[in-house]
């Protein structure tokens, strides 16, 4: 937390950053998982690779940046990674090297000569000239273009910068092996860190020969409460803002879906609400807003993720449509994937829950008629190979295993919570 707050104009944007940039004033470095000092122990070895795991928005990149700046690191966008090429061509605009070697040699007759060596972007050249005492001069230039890979290795060697891939689950599947060869042949010289969302991303470079123990593995798990309050309680004291007993900060937290990401999004809805757009020069209180239900359905309505539609509609039926199955609590009908997220919804919107838990719930008088379990566990799998086959490059949003049903996206949670579906 900072013990001085900063003076002049504050943006509340400023302070709680909902994606985007990384957090100056509510950075939290979480320090009980020692997540910092993992990755300062694996910067202090040499000949190693680090994969940086975890949920979407979990504070990957911004762990990483915090240790190794843009401007002291070579970063370097999965997305912009279709081959081990775009690897060292980044290293080389990085470090500001160049890949073609120039010679230029030249005599004078009857006057001035002399004899040269310069590195240059050319081509090859000759030439001859009078020179100004009167004399004949002539020049030859030869040139050679170098490959990027080992101009870049080459100075690696040197400088040892850290390379970072972050998003590296963006990386096309068929480029990975070849990267992890590239990767391979540079860890000797200088770190590399790896980001992705899902772990099996780095498989391919796992597989590698050779690079069996050389590959460290961090996974960042979900926030907790506390991780999550100290957002809300540094943010607002950055802000001059006072919440009394921690309120705000537990209200928001018992809503972000262990996500930091929706925790700095509520923070700062809750502080626009309030008119607060920037740090007032009198401290005043931060309240929880009025009507907090229609609050929270506002924002989830915002961050909807597109998959739930997809999970909501669920597969064509072969033939005849879906029975509709009427609820006792409000009245509604639904069909059999409606009638599974409701049952989420109701039981928590956890990230985790049972079949057992979902079966006991869908039935007689909270849903009529109630479905069989086989029907529940069948449209279960189905959900799940839904969200498998849109997945991208990252973790299904949801998956359905052992008889459990995980919502692995916290967005997707909240809207099941809070949405106005």
């Amino acid at each position: 937390m900072n013990s001085t707050p900063p003076t002049g104009p504050l943006l509340t944007r400023s302070v709680f950053v909902a994606g985007g940039e990384t957090p100056e004033f509510t950075y939290n470095p979480r320090s009980a998982r020692h997540l910092e000092s993992e990755v300062q122990s694996f910067l202090g070895q040499s000949g190693k690779a680090l994969s940086v795991s975890g949920p979407t928005k979990c504070g990957k990149t911004v762990l990483i940046e915090r240790q190794l700046s843009q401007e002291n690191a070579i970063w370097i966008q999965g997305a912009d990674m279709l081959s081990a090429a775009d690897l060292w061509r980044r290293v080389v605009d990085f470090l500001g090297l160049w890949d073609t070697l120039e010679v230029s040699t030249g005599h004078t007759l009857a006057g001035s000569g002399g004899l040269s060596a310069e590195l240059n972007a050319g081509v090859l050249k000759a030439g001859a000239s009078t020179g100004a005492s009167g004399g004949f001069s002539e020049e030859k230039r030869a040139s050679r273009t170098r490959a990027l890979a080992d101009v870049a290795r080459e100075a690696l060697r040197a400088v040892s910068t850290p390379i970072v891939i972050d998003d590296f689950h963006f990386v096309p599947e068929g480029s990975r092996k070849e990267i992890a060869r590239a990767i391979k042949s540079v860890i000797p010289h200088c770190p590399v860190i790896m980001i992705a969302v899902p772990y099996d991303a780095f498989e391919a470079v796992v597989a590698e020969p050779d690079l069996g123990g050389r590959i460290w593995h961090l996974e960042l798990k979900p926030w907790d409460d506390q991780e999550l309050e100290f957002i809300a309680s540094a943010g607002f004291d950055a802000l001059n803002l006072t919440d009394v007993s921690g309120q705000v900060g537990r209200t928001c937290s018992n809503e972000a879906m262990g996500s930091p990401f929706l925790m700095q999004q509520l923070c700062f809805e809750v502080c626009t609400a309030q008119g607060i757009l920037q740090r007032p020069t009198i401290r005043q209180l931060v309240r929880v807003p009025d009507h907090w239900e229609s609050f929270l359905e506002r924002i989830a309505a915002r961050t909807r993720p597109p998959i739930f539609q997809k999970l909501l509609e669920g597969k064509k039926p072969h033939g005849t449509n879906r029975l509709m199955r009427r609820f006792a609590d409000d009245g509604i009908e639904r069909d059999i994937y409606a009638c599974i997220f409701r049952a989420i919804q109701k039981l928590g919107a956890k990230a985790t829950t049972t079949y057992a838990e979902i079966n006991q719930y869908l039935t007689e008088p909270t849903v009529s008629p109630a479905p069989q379990g086989q029907q529940i566990g069948g449209t279960l799998t189905s959900m799940s190979e839904i969200a498998e086959e849109l997945r991208g490059t990252g973790d299904p949003a949801f998956v359905y295993k052992d008889e459990r049903a995980y919502v692995v996206d916290p967005f997707l949670r909240f809207y099941l919570s809070r949405g106005g579906w």
